[in-house]
């Protein structure tokens, strides 16, 4: 039986009782096809905020893979510039080196 029909019956029920059983039942079933709606509802408002925050996550995600790769590509030129000044400083060492033996090799 489908749960959005009811098939009204008149009660044998005097007015001010009880609800009779079938009249009971359809009403459960109204109330169960209101909150099924409501439930219905619900859901798409949820699917609704799921879809944005799966954008609103993506997007991030990506911003945060780009910042990522500046780091990685800073971290780099740093490591890069590090060698460099290195070998500079080993460079004026030695010509420091070389020019005090010359220096002092004429004065001897």
């Amino acid at each position: 039986m489908n749960r959005k029909s009811c098939v009204h019956r008149k009660s044998s029920v005097p007015t001010g009782s009880h609800q009779s059983e079938p009249e009971a039942t359809c009403i459960d079933r109204k109330m169960f096809s209101l909150v099924d709606l409501e439930d219905e509802e619900e859901m798409k408002v949820l699917e609704s905020e799921i879809s944005e925050l799966q954008r609103s996550n993506t997007a991030l995600e990506s911003e945060m893979s780009q910042l990522k790769a500046q780091i990685s590509t800073m971290e780099n030129k740093m490591s890069e510039q590090e060698r460099e000044n290195q070998v500079r400083g080993r460079r004026g060492r030695r010509a420091g080196e070389g020019r005090r033996e010359q220096r002092g090799g004429r004065t001897r």
